[in-house]
């Protein structure tokens, strides 16, 4: 099962995760990217917190976003190691 904690800790190095939980029950997790690119925010209402299915399927959701996050950093990274090839307009 799936839960904040776990997702802080496999995204430690790349974003800073919290989680709100206000007084209606809602939820706002915020993941900020530590190489200070725009935040991700999510809100889930307490209806959905109390479905543990459907709130484990919005975990996966948060981590497939955060991946895909990390997978196009590293792709740019690679991108500026390289280098512009010759006869091409660098960005």
């Amino acid at each position: 099962m799936k839960c904040l904690s776990r997702l802080t800790y496999i995204f430690a190095d790349s974003f800073a995760l919290k989680g709100i939980i206000d007084q209606e029950g809602s939820l706002t997790i915020t993941a900020e990217p530590l190489d200070g690119g725009e935040p991700y925010t999510w809100r889930f209402s307490a209806r959905y917190l109390k479905n543990g299915a459907l709130f484990q399927t919005l975990l996966d959701d948060i981590e497939h976003e955060l991946l895909k996050h990390n997978k196009q950093k590293a792709q740019l990274q690679i991108d500026d190691l390289v280098g512009t090839p010759v006869g091409q307009v660098s960005r």
